[in-house]
């Protein structure tokens, strides 16, 4: 399970990461950004490309590696963990969030859930 569950975290991060370096207009809108000049771009590219394709990098080698694998789930509980904490803040307080933003909500959320079952099992 916790090989799936990395190998999971890998396929989607380095999906995400390829589209928002490759289908940047179509990303941001998607996500809510209004347009951006060329530093923004690059910003935006960096951090949502670049970033998720180095967090695809690291789910696969711990997916792997055995001796990863517990690092993995930890990982995940501490990003997923500041991401669902902190999103949860902005839906509670922000009005008009798009179905996108809810849709990776829910993913987040599921995603720390199951990280911390795994954690919580023990790694394997």
């Amino acid at each position: 399970m916790t090989v799936a569950y990395l190998w999971f975290n890998a396929v989607i991060y380095f999906v995400f990461g390829v589209l928002c370096t490759l289908r940047f207009d179509k990303t941001t809108q998607a996500q809510g950004f209004l347009s951006f000049d060329s530093n923004g771009r690059c910003e935006y590219v960096t951090v949502y490309g670049g970033m998720e394709i180095g967090f695809a990098v690291f789910y696969a080698i711990c997916a792997l590696k055995t001796e990863y694998r517990s690092a993995g789930v930890l990982f995940s509980l501490c990003i997923y963990g500041g991401i669902v904490a902190f999103r949860t803040i902005c839906l509670l307080t922000f009005s008009d969030i798009s179905m996108t933003t809810k849709a990776i909500a829910g993913l987040e959320v599921i995603l720390l859930i199951c990280a911390a079952l795994l954690f919580r099992q023990g790694v394997s």
